[in-house]
């Protein structure tokens, strides 16, 4: 594919040099179990159990083969570690509420979302 659009793949290029675009990028699992309960109506591909079982871990072995997922050079490993967790302390009550939603009943409308269903209510007793 990148012989076939050698302009458009120069733009990404392009693009993957401004952090203003790196922080919009995301990892795989998220787009595969948070975005179809968000958008409705997404279907399993045929063929797709073997990237499906990358995404889940269904076929992780020791030592970890190289990821399917979108390349993060642009930024180290600890570099990622201190700002996840720079964001996670910042954002503390927010992420304390959407983890305790797992612990409260479905919502409603009721959605398909293992632990992360949009419409659920976070369980408020400690």
């Amino acid at each position: 594919e990148k012989l076939m659009f050698p302009a458009i793949n120069r733009w990404f290029d392009a693009m993957e040099t401004r952090s203003s675009y790196r922080a919009t990028k995301s990892d795989y699992y998220t787009h595969a179990h948070d975005l179809p309960p968000q958008l409705g109506g997404c279907q399993s591909e045929s063929g797709g159990e073997s990237v499906r079982k990358a995404i889940d871990g269904g076929d992780w072995q020791l030592p970890l083969a190289k990821s399917i997922e979108p390349e993060w050079s642009w930024i180290s490993a600890r570099d990622a570690r201190l700002e996840a967790a720079e964001r996670i302390i910042h954002n503390h009550e927010a992420v304390a509420r959407f983890a305790a939603r797992a612990k409260s009943g479905p919502g409603f409308p009721p959605a398909w979302a293992e632990l992360a269903d949009p419409n659920a209510q976070a369980a408020e007793k400690r």
